[in-house]
């Protein structure tokens, strides 16, 4: 976060600032919080995020009947084209793994012979 300065040619110009911070902060904490309790009231599936069938089914035999909150947030970031960067951050044995490693897998050519 920018860290606010006094203006003392117009410290309104710093209140401003810092206002907008706050308002942008908090925009962001709601925006999150109605994702998690949308992904928590739709319970989130391997289909729904489009993980193919094949995946899917090899997550299954791995005990992994569900996406994760963080997969579910995630996966369609990571499988959506074209390309964004961004950083998501959660607890340990949330899935992070997973979210980095089920797109991981769709990168895969099966019938190429060679890494």
């Amino acid at each position: 976060m920018v860290e606010a300065t006094e203006n003392k040619q117009n410290p309104e110009v710093t209140k401003t600032k810092q206002d907008e911070e706050s308002l942008i902060k908090g925009m962001r904490q709601l925006e999150f919080k109605n994702v998690i309790q949308n992904l928590e009231s739709k319970k989130a599936t391997w289909e729904s995020l489009k993980v193919p069938q094949e995946i899917e089914m090899g997550l299954a035999s791995l005990a992994y009947t569900k996406p994760s909150i963080i997969q579910a947030i995630s996966l369609p970031h990571i499988m959506d084209d074209p390309k964004t960067n961004f950083l998501f951050q959660a607890i340990n044995g949330s899935g992070k793994t997973g979210a980095f490693g089920v797109p991981s897998l769709l990168k895969v050519d099966v019938t190429v012979d060679k890494i």
